[in-house]
């Protein structure tokens, strides 16, 4: 099979092909389920692709979109009424016979860390998650970085919200998930992704900025500001705590702590008319 192809196939039918992460993760043995969230209407398209790879579908659901009012993720819930539904959940495997409920216990089924089960099932809405996100004073990890998906489809992980990005037992997760996954993707493609969730975060006031033009220099970071920049309101991202209001009301840019972007000591902006300003290095 030409995966490289397949990559392209869903592309052209206008789902996302990190779906194929997910469905690589199961044919090649990292768990034994796997679950895709898919508009109703390419439920058929679906169905081929998991023909193709030799899967079975175990079980299905009907979901309808709703809007969680803390955070900015659209949630799926269950449709009372199948012909209202918008979405289908779809759980699949290499065996037809499954002798296990995936509704019971979702997370477990599906291979996730106890830890990041525990944090899911323990907080109603994703507001918790992006407030740790955004605010943990922890090293993130950039192999974990979900907060890309504010400015960017892509990604490569599989479709959960760890309990935090300096999670241990999910990058470990994704590393085991990794090893099997990334040569089926296109190499190009591989390397723009790492290149997208290694980009910069900035929270300047009460935004959240993504620089992708940047570069390290000695002890300096670079960051060009330009027509590729993007921006999110943190309130649009989730329900601000009161304990972080003072870090947002603070106007001095202050960049999230990545694995990659340590032992900073400067930041310089490089504004479109090539002048700078720099500022000593904040880290949140």
């Amino acid at each position: 099979m030409n995966f490289a192809n397949k990559y392209y196939e869903f592309y052209d039918n206008k789902i996302n092909p990190r779906v194929l992460y997910d469905i690589f993760t199961v044919v090649y043995g990292v768990r034994k389920l796997g679950l895709l969230h898919i508009p109703i209407d390419s439920h058929k398209f679906i169905q081929d692709q998991l023909n193709d790879f030799k899967l079975f579908e175990i079980a299905r659901k009907y979901l309808i979109v709703s809007k969680d009012k803390f955070s900015r993720e659209s949630l799926l819930k269950d449709a009372v009424n199948i012909d209202e539904s918008t979405h289908i959940e779809i759980w699949f495997s290499l065996y037809k016979d499954i002798d296990e409920n995936p509704f019971k216990n979702p997370g477990k089924s599906l291979k996730y860390p106890e830890c990041c089960i525990k944090t899911y099932e323990t907080n109603s809405g994703l507001s918790f998650f992006y407030n740790n996100y955004l605010f943990s004073n922890e090293t993130r990890h950039f192999i974990l970085n979900r907060l890309v998906v504010l400015f960017n489809k892509d990604l490569l992980m599989p479709d959960f919200f760890p309990c935090s990005l300096s999670c241990k037992s999910s990058i470990k997760f994704i590393e085991d998930c990794h090893s099997v996954v990334l040569d089926k993707f296109p190499t190009d493609i591989v390397e723009n992704v790492k290149k997208i969730m290694q980009v910069p975060l900035l929270l300047w006031g009460d935004n959240l900025i993504y620089i992708p033009n940047w570069e390290l220099i000695s002890n300096d970071l670079y960051l060009h500001i330009n027509q590729d920049v993007k921006y999110q309101k943190i309130e649009n991202i989730c329900k601000i705590s009161e304990n972080n209001l003072k870090l947002i009301e603070d106007k001095s840019p202050k960049l999230l702590k990545f694995n990659h972007l340590l032992n900073i000591e400067n930041i310089v902006i490089i504004f479109s008319d090539n002048s700078q300003q720099v500022f000593k290095i904040k880290y949140i």
